[in-house]
């Protein structure tokens, strides 16, 4: 499922048009994502985690393999200074191999993963139209739908190109009164169909096939988790 959003002030400029169907991206595919977290967590004491994140994503379907090198900066009133993202995540479903690896302290956890089919990228199929829009100079038609995101029930905008199905931008907001929130702003660049680095789909050459030391690896990302959810999900 990787497609793409414009917010409020893209909707307010938007033509509703007619019903489009939904799509999938490319079978193989690689991108910059410019991506915004941010988490509040509600307890005793209220409190917040941004993240400012860049990553390369690599989207290869026909290998069964989905790559996520993100490097970037969190920051949070709980830490005293911001804490530097620097990890990777494999998930190798052709191997039954998911990676997690930290390229600041070289250490990586390799866990066992489904061997099989992986699904197809897509605007789900319960996904709703609701508009349309132009986008640059050469103003390409561009649709906007709303949807859950799998498993986790966030409500998703996302925007796509209506020719090829490239996906511009997503954005997520979720949580609970009690519960806290989450939002994430996925901006989609220089998407090309192909891998061009097939070495994304491979992990650091610093880890090894016996790899299992989960305690020395940096903390799950969340944003890990949220691709997760994709890459598991059968369409």
């Amino acid at each position: 499922m990787r497609v793409a959003p414009l917010v409020v002030i893209c909707l307010l400029c938007t033509t509703v048009a007619e019903a489009q169907q939904p799509c999938c991206t490319p079978l193989q595919w690689q991108a910059t994502l410019g991506i915004t977290y941010g988490q509040v967590f509600i307890d005793s004491n209220t409190a917040q985690a941004v993240q400012n994140v860049t990553a390369e994503l690599a989207f290869d379907w026909t290998k069964r393999t989905t790559a996520l090198w993100m490097t970037g900066t969190q920051y949070s009133p709980l830490v005293p200074t911001p804490f530097p993202i620097h990890g990777v995540y494999i998930w190798d479903h052709d191997k039954g191999v998911e990676w997690n690896a930290d390229l600041i302290r070289h250490n990586c956890q390799r866990s066992d993963l489904s061997k099989g089919p992986v699904p197809k990228l897509c605007i789900p199929d319960d996904a709703v139209h609701v508009g349309t829009t132009k986008l640059g100079p050469s103003q390409t038609v561009c649709d906007i739908y709303h949807y859950k995101w799998p498993k986790l029930g966030y409500p998703t905008t996302a925007v796509v190109t209506r020719k090829g199905c490239i996906p511009l931008r997503v954005a997520i907001v979720g949580g609970g009164e009690s519960s806290g929130g989450v939002f994430i702003d996925f901006r989609v660049y220089n998407m090309k169909e192909g891998i061009q680095n097939t070495s994304l789909l491979s992990p650091p050459n610093f880890c090894s096939h016996d790899d299992s030391k989960a305690s020395e690896v940096q903390p799950f990302s969340p944003l890990a988790t949220l691709f997760t959810s994709l890459v598991k999900t059968a369409r």
